[in-house]
């Protein structure tokens, strides 16, 4: 699918998803490196079922944490754009409902809206610096959430 997608129309950019287990790691980096030679960045990483947070407030890493390693390892780029979702409650009953999480935004989901927050804004970010790069003449400014980026040439 994403080499139809790369073939058929142009991508400014892709957010790689996976979960924690190996095998799914190693695919999403073969698909960075994929996407990489086709000439289209990955401006994020973002892993699901990473981790839960037991009621004590212990975050549990049942699936391993060697993703976090695994994309570090493909540049600085990734490494700080590179996000882990939680097992969630809420998360899963948003799916289960048909409800996007950001907009119905349930009570005691903070941690899962603050990470698509951080998920949004670092691809927006990552969007601007590619246009910036590809049109150094112009000046450009994105706002999001009272939230300004300037790239001036």
């Amino acid at each position: 699918v994403q080499l139809q997608l790369c073939q058929d129309i142009q991508l400014s950019g892709a957010v790689a998803v996976t979960t924690p287990s190996k095998l799914a790691v190693a695919d999403a980096v073969k698909g960075v490196d994929m996407f990489t030679s086709l000439g289209v960045p990955t401006l994020a990483v973002v892993e699901n079922m990473s981790f839960f947070v037991c009621e004590g407030g212990g975050r549990h890493y049942p699936f391993g944490e060697g993703g976090k390693q695994a994309f570090q390892q493909l540049g600085e780029h990734l490494a700080a754009n590179s996000f882990q979702m939680p097992i969630s409650t809420a998360l899963n009953s948003a799916n289960d409902a048909g409800v996007p999480l950001m907009l119905s935004r349930p009570e005691g989901a903070s941690l899962e809206v603050e990470t698509y927050d951080e998920i949004a804004k670092a691809t927006a970010r990552a969007l601007l610096s590619l246009r910036k790069h590809q049109h150094s003449e112009q000046n450009m400014t994105i706002n999001i959430d009272g939230e300004k980026w300037e790239q001036n040439s």
